[in-house]
């Protein structure tokens, strides 16, 4: 059949918007620094659809733009419009932002994403653009409760969407789920950050290695069910539900001494108390946790194990089963952040999650697609025994709205049906890792032996430690052109001052997500001569 496409002008009824058009000289748009991110050009790239059917494509003009070597995700992805007004956050000329924990516009897949809507709105109807089940489309929740523990991981390699390199696509079905970890019997025991010495900076591995070791994890991968599921807008949204839903203005929250700064920002503008349990390499120290929850009882404990926000460390497995069985005895809830396990760019498996542990009994696990997709979808998910999503689900903005999320939620369901989200993760991981070895290298060759810090196995951020002082970090950077994020900004105010001091003193993070490689590995060595000068804390 013949694929009618649709123009500018009038449309029949029934025939879908133009995705985008990308048309006129070549342009581009820097993020972070001087250099221009891309460049399109050329004729427009519509979207197209097959007449009489719902099937929908892009147009061949998008495999003629599409460059894998340009590390963009399709011709849409540009940054033409990235400006005040109509973005959160414009960097300001002649800087790098190495700030937020966010992914630049090459790296957000326009075109895939635009498919997935116009295939939503054929398939549903009205329906997509009706008030959604309160819980959230039962496509998603049943697709992410089939995969939410114990997937195998993608293989394989993958260009983006409308580009003819070679894919070497495996079939649909066959790849990890957001937040999807291997089956029992399959996780190492272990440890955090390594590292050594020298005259150079201090650079080790915050994952785990290569190869899956024996011992297995009893109790891992405990079925979840799509009961067990609830959409949500994202991280920022569900733990506001949690907020106000588990908990009352003046109920203590129990978190990591560094932890995510806005999580904790949203807890307490609830009107919740926070109070920070000390830890080391390997995350939360059980002892420190059993200890407060001796003192105190918490409406939950607040964690973030995998390729944590902000030092990128993965708690190995024998800590977590330690904190889950503290968590227990005390019956505890924990609410685990996982907004980053989708991320991880090196090694074999990693550590099942909180929540496959724990056979979703006593873990709420915050899911989100800000990180792998888009954080302009708002789009995330949680996953909890039915009982509790039974009373997370008749919070009255939920039963006022429907799902908060509903028409999103669809087109992502038909990604993840297709296999269409498990291939962008491939080609995605490919183009994180070059970022971060930019960034990491450059560190690595340049920095002296006062600085210490870890290449992570997965995320979006790098922990830098030094013998500086941090705002002589800071200064420095912003002299150097460069905008970093000061390591006390995530430090819990109720921690020890000692422990305060040997988490963040002389310590910022680097996110390597926004930026092109070109521009994170010239903002390294800007840095690298700026730090360098500063003189050691005595």
């Amino acid at each position: 059949m013949t694929p009618t496409p649709t123009t500018p002008g009038p449309r029949p009824p029934g025939t879908p918007a133009p995705a985008h058009s990308v048309g006129g000289p070549a342009s581009g748009s820097a993020v972070g620094g001087p250099a221009s991110a891309h460049a399109v050009g050329g004729p427009a790239a519509w979207l197209v659809r097959t007449a009489g059917s719902g099937a929908s494509r892009a147009g061949a003009d998008v495999a003629a733009v599409a460059s894998p070597a340009g590390g963009r995700a399709g011709p849409g992805s540009h940054g033409l419009r990235w400006e005040a007004g109509v973005v959160q956050s414009v960097v300001p000329p002649g800087t790098t932002d190495l700030g937020p924990g966010y992914l630049g516009p090459g790296l957000l897949p326009v075109d895939l994403l635009a498919e997935a809507y116009a295939e939503a709105m054929a398939t549903y109807g009205a329906a997509a653009l009706a008030y959604g089940d309160d819980r959230g489309a039962l496509a998603l929740r049943t697709t992410l409760a089939r995969r939410a523990c114990g997937a195998p991981e993608p293989r394989g390699s993958y260009a983006p969407r409308g580009s003819s390199a070679p894919g070497g696509f495996p079939e649909p079905g066959g790849f990890s789920a957001p937040g999807g970890f291997p089956a029992p019997g399959r996780f190492p025991e272990q440890g955090g950050s390594s590292g050594g010495s020298g005259s150079a900076a201090t650079v080790g591995s915050s994952g785990l290695g290569d190869n899956p070791g024996p011992g297995g994890s009893s109790g891992a991968g405990g079925s979840c069910g799509p009961d067990g599921v609830l959409i949500t807008a994202g991280t920022s949204q569900a733990l506001h539900l949690l907020a106000t839903t588990l908990a009352r203005p003046g109920d203590a929250v129990l978190v990591e001494d560094s932890c995510y700064d806005l999580g904790r920002l949203i807890l307490t503008d609830c009107g919740l108390r926070t109070y920070g349990v000390p830890g080391d390499a390997s995350g939360m120290d059980p002892q420190a946790l059993d200890a407060a929850l001796t003192r105190t009882r918490p409406a939950f404990v607040y964690l973030n194990p995998t390729f944590h926000n902000p030092t990128g460390r993965v708690v190995p497995l024998a800590r977590r089963r330690e904190l889950l069985a503290v968590a227990r005895r005390h019956a505890t809830t924990i609410v685990e952040d996982d907004a980053y396990a989708d991320l991880r760019l090196d090694g074999g498996a990693g550590p099942p999650a909180l929540a496959c542990l724990d056979g979703h009994q006593g873990v709420i696990r915050l899911g989100t697609f800000s990180k792998s997709l888009a954080p302009g979808l708002r789009l995330g998910w949680l996953t909890a025994e039915p009982a509790m999503a039974d009373r997370l689900a008749v919070h009255g903005v939920l039963q006022s709205g429907g799902c908060p999320n509903h028409t999103t939620s669809l087109a992502v369901a038909t990604l993840l049906e297709r296999g269409h989200y498990d291939r962008h993760l491939l080609w995605l991981r490919e183009r994180l890792r070059e970022r971060r070895d930019a960034l990491v290298d450059a560190f690595t060759a340049r920095l002296d032996g006062g600085f210490a810090l870890d290449r992570p196995a997965g995320g979006l951020f790098v922990w830098v430690r030094a013998d500086r002082p941090e705002a002589g970090l800071l200064a420095a950077a912003r002299r150097a052109g460069v905008l970093v994020a000061a390591g006390s900004r995530f430090t819990s105010a109720s921690g020890s001052t000692a422990s305060r001091g040997r988490g963040t003193a002389g310590a910022v993070r680097l996110a390597y997500g926004l930026n092109t490689p070109d521009q994170l590995a010239a903002a390294a060595k800007r840095l690298a001569a700026a730090w360098n000068a500063i003189p050691p804390e005595t």
